[in-house]
């Protein structure tokens, strides 16, 4: 069995054939993510001899003063956006897609990116370092990855793209996800609270609302009209001061349990009256915490999402492996046990 190592050469091979190699594009935003790793690893080099070294103005000054850099620039930046628009069109999604950079921020990326044209120029120069192999293999597998990417995207409607039959499979096979259970769960703590359960403490173990959760659900002393959801201020308005709602109160947001704690009402120098209202609520929202977070790694939490968006990203997570391991199989390709390698760059990678 054939098996990827570091002294073989690596290959998009399904990109290659399908010409993405060869696309302007692709060609560009991969030249200018090269000049990017080849400036990091020659800086380094440099730095290790004269850590003093930096690039004056005079230099940046001078390579812009070279009109064939302001159209290289250009056409990188054209293509990288390109690539971007494609890759987000294809997979229905604006994720990955940058903001042209403006005022400052164009400023800061032109800086940027003639320093790393200045180093790499120095990079490419030097024989020696370019035909050393930790920095063959490192532009081979950057230009796999490029290609691997540019292969997943041209290929994401028809064979990883999530339907809406899909989509509902996948939410028929996993009742966790099952809004029905939300409202239910929302019931039992409702009939907790009429009972006489302290609210505040239910609202800090069960409420979805992370403004107010440990505040114990409190919305203190706001305007009715300025802060919160209609449906729940017409709830509470109805309300004596300490009652909790009979019945859930339902938003474009979830399942809200309300309880008043004080209602006051203020008369305004123009005569108008503002009533000022002190609420609890509880509430468990129509959506799930997104369960691909990682929260040892994280420090945010988690962002709440639609069950068909958590399907969506399992379903094309699955599909996406599928179609992955079928290019490893019809490419006969494998990886070594001790070497890790995102499994997406090595169906990209032909070993030889």
């Amino acid at each position: 069995m054939q098996c990827w190592s570091p002294q073989q050469t690596l290959h998009g091979e399904r990109a290659r054939r399908d010409g993405l190699a060869e696309d302007a594009n692709i060609a560009l935003s991969l030249r200018l993510k090269e000049n990017g790793l080849l400036a990091d690893i020659y800086l380094a080099k440099i730095k290790s001899q004269n850590p003093a070294y930096s690039i004056s103005q005079d230099q940046i000054k001078s390579f812009w003063s070279n009109a064939k850099n302001e159209e290289q620039f250009a056409a990188e930046m054209e293509a990288l956006y390109a690539v971007q628009d494609a890759a987000a069109d294809a997979m229905g999604s604006t994720l990955g897609r940058q903001p042209k950079p403006q005022g400052e921020g164009l400023e800061k990326v032109r800086r940027d990116w003639a320093k790393a044209r200045i180093i790499t120029d120095q990079a490419r120069a030097d024989a020696d370092f370019m035909h050393d192999k930790a920095v063959q293999l490192r532009l081979q597998i950057l230009e796999a990855g490029v290609l691997s990417a540019a292969y997943l995207a041209k290929n994401w409607r028809q064979n990883i793209k999530a339907t809406d039959a899909d989509i509902a499979a996948y939410l028929a096979n996993h009742p966790e996800w099952d809004l029905r259970k939300k409202h239910e769960k929302a019931e039992q703590i409702l009939r907790r609270a009429k009972a006489g359960e302290d609210f505040a403490a239910l609202a800090k173990e069960f409420s979805e609302d992370r403004p107010t959760r440990e505040k114990g659900g409190l919305y203190d002393s706001y305007e009715v009209g300025s802060a919160l959801w209609k449906e729940v201020e017409d709830a509470a308005m109805k309300l004596e001061r300490g009652q909790i709602a009979d019945k859930l109160v339902e938003t474009k947001d979830g399942y809200h349990i309300v309880q008043l704690v004080d209602k006051t009402v203020v008369k305004k120098e123009d005569g108008t009256e503002a009533v000022y209202l002190s609420i609890r609520h509880i509430l468990l929202q129509r959506r799930f915490e997104d369960p691909t977070v990682n929260r040892a790694v994280s420090a945010l939490p988690p962002p709440f999402k639609t069950p068909e968006e958590i399907a969506k990203t399992a379903v094309e997570k699955e599909k996406r492996q599928r179609f992955i391991d079928g290019i490893v199989k019809a490419e006969n390709i494998s990886l070594p046990e001790d070497i890790e390698v995102d499994r997406g760059l090595a169906a990209m990678v032909q070993s030889r």
